[in-house]
């Protein structure tokens, strides 16, 4: 993401009072540092795209053979084509603390419009002011993963509203906690959330509105990003490795659709293009060889 790395070690070793969450935002900013834990969450449900595979593999083989499985407390609640049927609060032993989240897990194989909403406590149990995000991932079988971060209605308050189709089979509902408390666990910041079924309001539909390509893909040399749809606005485009190091950063202006990038710079390997617009991202691997 473009964060020097002393900027996320350095307060080990900083000979300072401030924690390391505090170091980073007094480094980056509050505001990005809050879009980057939240980015942050959203890849570890895209298979943890910012570590090496192998890395990924002997975490989870260390989660199954060395962990208690009692511990496991992957969704607050998981739910089948259906919503939550009213507002849901998650129990003290796993609703989110400072700097912690939430996911509900939604399976779906129908045509359905879903509405996500979340509506924090002003105060935690222990009278700090609190700040909630959302996200919402979906996982599509023929086209991927799309990020979409919901929309922000106040500091406690957040929805979206996506058109599902049956190939988006599996999808997150995440609920950020970030406060400006960096200390105690035992600071619970609650909340209630709600997933509702056939709504009317105005949605966006997944992959349709805006989408993008990578040509060709493997590549030797250059490659093409083209954006498909109707592209309003500005396009953020990134080029990261598979630690997140960012390696090159684009931009494609109101209504371009399409972008040649150098490539032949690169070692051979497996990279990420990021694609930033609207309200939702996407991510997609991208191969180079020789």
């Amino acid at each position: 993401m473009g964060v020097p790395r002393n900027n996320i070690s350095g307060g080990f070793t900083a000979n300072t009072n401030l924690t390391p969450q505090e170091f980073i935002v007094e480094s980056v900013g509050l505001s990005t540092f809050r879009s980057h834990f939240k980015n942050w969450i959203a890849d570890m449900l895209d298979g943890f795209q910012f570590i090496p595979s192998i890395q990924t593999e002997l975490a989870l083989l260390e989660w199954e053979n060395i962990a208690d499985l009692a511990d496991d407390k992957k969704y607050v609640a998981e739910f089948t084509n259906d919503g939550t049927n009213g507002w849901i609060t998650p129990p003290d032993s796993v609703v989110t603390a400072a700097w912690a989240f939430n996911t509900f897990k939604l399976n779906n194989n129908i045509n359905q419009t879903y509405q996500f909403e979340y509506k924090g406590n002003p105060l935690s149990n222990e009278q700090d002011n609190s700040y909630f995000e959302g996200v919402v991932v979906v996982q599509n079988n023929v086209t991927g993963t799309t990020i979409f971060p919901m929309e922000v209605l106040s500091d406690q308050e957040g929805s979206l509203a996506l058109s599902l189709t049956p190939e988006d089979t599996d999808v997150f509902f995440i609920v950020v906690s970030m406060p400006e408390v960096y200390m105690g666990t035992e600071k619970l910041f609650s909340y209630e959330a709600r997933i509702q079924t056939g709504v009317s309001v105005s949605t966006t539909e997944l992959n349709k509105d805006v989408s993008f390509e990578i040509t060709p893909n493997p590549t030797t040399d250059e490659v093409s990003i083209s954006l498909t749809g109707t592209n309003q606005q500005d396009t953020q485009i990134r080029i990261t490795n598979l630690v997140g190091k960012l390696l090159s950063s684009h931009e494609l202006k109101n209504n371009e659709s399409n972008l040649i990038i150098p490539v032949d710079t690169y070692a051979p390997g497996t990279y990420l293009v990021h694609v930033d617009y609207g309200k939702y991202r996407e991510v997609k691997k991208l191969m180079i060889v020789r």
